[in-house]
């Protein structure tokens, strides 16, 4: 689990961890807490495709949420791709992140 709260700095609570997938469809979800957050310094979380760190998406929260925090749908099509999902913090309200995990759909 990362956690941040307004006495902390901004910036990356989760990266680095690559997830190599197969082509097909996949659901990218973050799990956790937010409250708090102002729209002059969002949370924000993206996915890159490395090594080359191409952003195939890219969202951002303001306000409160809690359980999934992000949600992505990608349609991989290469044979493998590695990818490498982030969230920063941008320094306001209380984040708690408890897992990031990608689903294949059919």
């Amino acid at each position: 689990m990362r956690v941040a709260s307004t006495r902390d700095a901004a910036g990356w609570l989760a990266f680095g961890r690559l997830i190599r997938l197969p082509k097909g469809r996949y659901r990218a979800t973050w799990l956790g807490q937010a409250s708090n957050i102002s729209s002059n310094a969002p949370l924000g979380a993206d996915i890159l495709i490395r090594p080359d760190k191409t952003s195939v998406w890219e969202d951002s929260l303001v306000g409160s949420a809690s359980g999934t925090l992000f949600q992505a749908e990608l349609d991989l099509t290469n044979r493998i791709t590695a990818l490498e999902p982030r969230l920063q913090y941008g320094g306001s309200g209380d984040v708690r992140v408890r897992a990031i995990h990608f689903d294949e759909l059919f």
